[in-house]
C-alpha cells in the first residue's frame, strides 16, 4: 500500500511538472503573438534579438594608422608621413603628470551606426538581453579575429569591466561592462573579476565636459578593495566606449595602485 501511495505521489509531480511546461510554453506561444520575436536594433520582425544584418554592419574598424598607446587614428605628419609619437589624441587629452593610466588600448569598432544604437539600447534603454549578444561579439572581435594584439592575449592574467555606482546599477539593474567582460574572460580562459573594482563615488556624466574636466571628475571615483586579486596581475580593462579616455584611464590608475603589473583596456566601441 505504502509503494503505491508513492507511485501515486510521484505521478502527481509528473503530471504537475508536465502541465507547468504546456503552460510555459502556452505562455511563450501567447507572448510571441502580442510581441513578436524582432531584432532590437533594427526592429525588423521574425529575428533573433540581434540579428546577423546589424552584426555584420556593426565592423567599422579604427581606420589606421592606429596610435598603439590610446588605440585611436592617427593623422601623419604632412613633413615626415609618419605618424607623430605621442599622437594628438594623447598629447591633448592624457594627464599631464603621469601620462595614462592605462598602457595600451584599443576599440573594436567606431561608436557610430547601428553599434551606436546597440550601445545606446544597452546603456540607456535598460535592455540587457542585448548584453549576451554583444558580448559574444566584441569577444569574438578581440580574440578569434585577432583585433587585440597577439602580446596583449597572452599577457593577460584576469579580465576587469570597468565598474558602475551601486546607485546607478540599482536603477539600469545591470553593469553594461561586466555584461560585455564575461564572455572576453571566458574567451580567453582567464578569471572574470567582477567587483576588483568599485566606483567609490557617482559622479556628473561625462558627456559634455572638456578633458580638464573629465578627468577632474574622476579624482577617487574608482578604488580597489584589499581582497581584490590584482595584485601582480596583467589586467584586462573591459567598458563599453573609449572616448577621450578619462574614465579607463582613472580605473586602470586604481588597480595599478593596488598592485596589477599591466592594465591594458578593450572597449566595444571608440569615438564619439
Amino acid at each position: 500500500m505504502a509503494s503505491a501511495r508513492r507511485g501515486g505521489g510521484a505521478n502527481v509531480e509528473a503530471w504537475v511538472r508536465s502541465a507547468w511546461r504546456l503552460g510555459m510554453l502556452g505562455w511563450d506561444g501567447l507572448l510571441d503573438l502580442v510581441y513578436p520575436p524582432h531584432c532590437l536594433v533594427c526592429q525588423e520582425p521574425a529575428r533573433p534579438i540581434l540579428c546577423d544584418a546589424c552584426a555584420q554592419r556593426f565592423v567599422v574598424p579604427i581606420p589606421p594608422p592606429v596610435c598603439p598607446v590610446c588605440g585611436r587614428p592617427q593623422e601623419p605628419d604632412p613633413a615626415t608621413g609618419n605618424p607623430p609619437d605621442p599622437c594628438r589624441h594623447c598629447r591633448e587629452n592624457a594627464p599631464s603628470e603621469g601620462g595614462w593610466g592605462f598602457d595600451s588600448a584599443r576599440a573594436v569598432a567606431i561608436y557610430e551606426g547601428p553599434l551606436r544604437h546597440a550601445i545606446h539600447c544597452l546603456k540607456y534603454g535598460h535592455v540587457a538581453l542585448l548584453g549576451e549578444p554583444l558580448g559574444a561579439f566584441f569577444a569574438n572581435q578581440l580574440v578569434a579575429e585577432g583585433l587585440l594584439r597577439r602580446d596583449a592575449v597572452d599577457t593577460v592574467d584576469v579580465v576587469v569591466p570597468v565598474p558602475i555606482h551601486k546607485e546607478r546599477l540599482r536603477k539600469r539593474g545591470f553593469n553594461q561592462a561586466a555584461l560585455l567582460a564575461g564572455p572576453v574572460a571566458e574567451q580567453l580562459g582567464v578569471p572574470f573579476l567582477p567587483d576588483a573594482a568599485v566606483r567609490a563615488r557617482r559622479t556628473p556624466p561625462q558627456v559634455g565636459l572638456s578633458p580638464d574636466a573629465r578627468r577632474t571628475n574622476l579624482v577617487g571615483a574608482f578604488v580597489v578593495p584589499d581582497a581584490a586579486p590584482v595584485s601582480g596581475q596583467r589586467v584586462l580593462l573591459v567598458d563599453d566606449v573609449f572616448t577621450t579616455g578619462a574614465t579607463v584611464s582613472a580605473c586602470a590608475r586604481a588597480l595599478k595602485k593596488a598592485g596589477a603589473v599591466r592594465v591594458d583596456v578593450a572597449t566595444l566601441a571608440g569615438g564619439g
